[in-house]
């Protein structure tokens, strides 16, 4: 009994080993984009309301809901992307994505789960785009609201975070460190240097429902979020656009609100289309501020090419651009009941495919 026991959790822990020994090998990029220089440097706020969905998912099944914050971002010179839609379901997956610039199609993992290895290390530590923002001198900052990012203590490599690894227990359930995000930008915007900033701030609202009992009940918390998160994008945007007129502001959700979806396996098996675009749908705006070169942003679509998109802009190099992603979707798969496998949901124009990815 005593062996069986053991063996059982050691045959796991050998596939974490295997997974985690190779979990990097997607993020390879395919140019040397990390080496451009940067013909503008403003200042750069990556905004980041969690599980927040386009105008469009909000104002009809199953959201229903009216919300003024669109129209008022269009009203501060933001331009708003309606079809945008994350690459992946959920935080790690997709803002390890973004980070990299690179599809990762949940790694290579043996059984695939949100839990992808070291995506955390990609998201607060190093990638691609501090890479490029450090190569050009950009004073960095890591600003959320809890520990989530940050539970693996990956090498410090932004120049401020609001969470010291200090604060974070080694039994972590995100829920141990909970901080003002406002107050702490403001901190980080107070930092002296004669150095471009960066900032990527994440805010967790309206995040995505938990399957409470029935839609309805999952709908009326969403929507109070919805209404609450609201207030804090436009304090916070209102006092960056007072402290720094020039700013390239970024408002970018990592997934949809999942509302319509009633447990986990009903998210990895669900071919409807509403809970599809409940899912993957994201509220997508940038106040560009003078800095949009050329139309570069003319097939920004989805999270994974953020980044290239901005740094095309910013350093006036539209070559950049044919190294764009692939802007498809994936998702788990739970078809077998021994392990998961990963679909591609939504092709790179956006049609529904599910399409196993072998």
């Amino acid at each position: 009994m005593i062996m069986v026991v053991t063996l059982i959790p050691l045959g796991k822990c050998l596939i974490h080993v295997y997974e985690h020994l190779g979990a990097l090998a997607w993020k390879t990029l395919p140019d040397d984009i990390e080496s451009i220089s940067l013909k503008h440097k403003p200042n750069i706020y990556i905004i980041q309301p969690d599980g927040y969905v386009s105008k469009p998912t909000l104002e009809h099944r199953p959201y229903n809901h009216q919300s003024d914050l669109y129209d008022w971002l269009s009203q501060n010179n933001f331009k708003v992307y309606d079809d945008f839609r994350s690459n992946y379901p959920a935080s790690l997956a997709s803002n390890a994505s973004m980070f990299a610039m690179k599809q990762h199609y949940f790694g290579h993992m043996i059984g695939p789960t949100f839990e992808l290895p070291k995506a955390r290390s990609v998201i607060s530590g190093n990638n691609p785009v501090l890479s490029i923002l450090k190569r050009n001198e950009y004073h960095t900052s890591f600003i959320v609201q809890d520990e989530y990012f940050q539970q693996n203590r990956d090498d410090l490599v932004y120049d401020y975070y609001n969470i010291s690894h200090t604060e974070i227990p080694f039994f972590s359930n995100d829920n141990n460190v909970k901080k003002v995000v406002f107050d702490d930008l403001k901190t980080a915007m107070s930092i002296q240097t004669e150095q471009p900033k960066f900032y990527f701030i994440e805010k967790l609202l309206p995040h995505h429902i938990h399957f409470k009992k029935t839609v309805e009940a999952d709908r009326e918390s969403y929507v109070k979020l919805i209404d609450s998160v609201n207030v804090w994008l436009k304090k916070t945007i209102s006092y960056i656009e007072q402290k720094d007129e020039s700013a390239l502001i970024v408002v970018l959700a990592d997934h949809g609100g999942w509302l319509g979806v009633s447990s986990y396996n009903d998210m990895f098996s669900t071919k409807d289309e509403e809970d599809m675009n409940s899912i993957y749908s994201t509220i997508a705006a940038i106040k560009w501020n003078g800095y949009l070169y050329n139309d570069v942003d003319a097939h920004l679509k989805s999270n994974v090419n953020l980044f290239r998109v901005l740094f095309s802009a910013l350093s006036e190099n539209k070559a950049l651009l044919k190294h764009m992603e692939d802007d498809s979707s994936y998702n788990l798969s739970n078809a077998s009941q021994f392990y998961n496998s990963v679909n591609q949901v939504y092709d790179t124009n956006g049609n529904l495919v599910f399409n196993k990815r072998e």
